[in-house]
């Protein structure tokens, strides 16, 4: 095999395991979601909620939503920050201020658990 193929096959296992690695991740994100709905639920109430702006690890701006709720299953008083699975952290604003603006305090929301 001359060097011309020999970097195409390195590149094609390289740029494979790195698109299988990301489709892998983007699948263990689906299969969470899709159990969750499974899971039994409980009223809750949003007791906070804001957006918090954090610098990325490459300089730009990130944007997360940070939402705290309560909820109570068989009369204890539970607290969660889990929105859903997965990274809420996204460089669009626009986003995560929708995500803000749908969660004000006092809202009553379905918690799965």
């Amino acid at each position: 095999m001359n060097s011309g193929g020999c970097f195409l096959l390195v590149f094609g296992l390289f740029w494979s395991s790195i698109t299988l690695g990301f489709d892998w991740h983007i699948a263990q994100m689906i299969r969470q979601r899709l159990r969750a709905e499974s899971f039994a639920t409980a009223p809750g109430r949003v007791t906070h909620c804001e957006l918090v702006r954090t610098r990325g690890r490459k300089g730009g701006t990130r944007y997360t939503p940070k939402i705290h709720f309560t909820y109570t299953v068989g009369g204890r008083e539970f607290t969660s920050e889990t929105y859903h699975f997965g990274d809420q952290s996204s460089s669009d604003a626009t986003g995560a201020e929708r995500i803000v603006q749908a969660y004000p305090v006092g809202q009553s929301v379905t918690v799965h658990y």
